[in-house]
Parts: structure tokens; C-alpha cells; sequence
């Protein structure tokens, strides 16, 4: 995948997201970290909601809402005008989340997807991946 100079990559599954932006060009990537979130406190509330509903459905819930924060804010990034081209990758169920909430000014941004989960890989091991793909 080519990215241009500026270009954001956005890495993420359901508890954390890193944001990336690219100060190389399309042909040699240099990738740096614009910011990045992780979700605390994932799993089942206490009390009796959660003998109703099992611990793996509130981290499931959890996560699809942590991914559509994710959305929202990439979309008011793009209407402040913080970045002109997006790529992400992302586990397959954050990518299906984000995909769904995807406005049209994202969407006409974004430039490729990688259905990977590359949150605990480094900078380099994205870099190459981005690369590959």
C-alpha cells in the first residue's frame, strides 16, 4: 500500500488504537506516532447486570463502542482538516465496526484497509506490513 507524505494509519482493535502519520512519502515510509488510546476497565459491570448478561458479551459491547469512538473522532479529525489520506488496520471485528460507521468524509479519505491485528507490533513491523500490503 502506498502512502503518501502526511498520509494518517490508523492501527487498532477493540481496547486500543494507535494513530500514526507518515513523514516519509509513498515510495519510503517513515512512520511516527500521532497519538494513541487504550480502553481501561473492559468487562462486566458489577452488581446484578452482570449475572444477567455474561462478562465476554459486556468486553464484546465494550469494544464495538470503543470502535465507534474511534470513528467519531477520525471523522472530526478530518473535518479540522488533520489529515487528507487515512489507511487502517485493524482485527476483523474492529474493521467491520469502523466500517459501519464510516461518514463520507472519511470514506473519501480513505485510501486502503490491512484486516491484521498489528497493535503490539513496532513501528518497523507496521511499516513493513503497510509495505507488503
Amino acid at each position: 500500500m502506498k502512502l503518501p507524505h502526511g498520509a494518517w494509519l490508523v492501527v487498532a482493535d477493540g481496547e486500543r488504537h494507535l494513530v500514526l502519520e507518515n513523514r516519509g512519502n509513498a515510495e519510503a515510509i517513515d512512520l511516527r506516532v500521532v497519538l494513541h488510546a487504550t480502553q481501561a476497565g473492559l468487562g462486566a459491570p458489577s452488581g446484578a447486570r452482570r449475572e444477567i448478561v455474561e462478562a465476554s458479551d459486556w468486553t464484546r459491547l465494550d469494544r464495538t463502542r470503543f470502535a465507534r469512538e474511534l470513528a467519531a473522532r477520525l471523522d472530526a479529525e478530518a473535518a479540522a482538516g488533520a489529515y487528507a489520506t487515512l489507511a487502517v488496520a485493524a482485527d476483523r471485528r474492529t474493521l467491520g465496526v469502523l466500517r459501519m460507521q464510516w461518514t463520507a468524509r472519511v470514506r473519501a479519505r480513505l485510501a486502503g484497509e490491512i484486516e491484521a491485528d498489528l497493535t503490539q507490533a513496532s513501528v518497523a513491523e507496521i511499516e513493513a506490513a503497510v509495505t507488503r500490503a
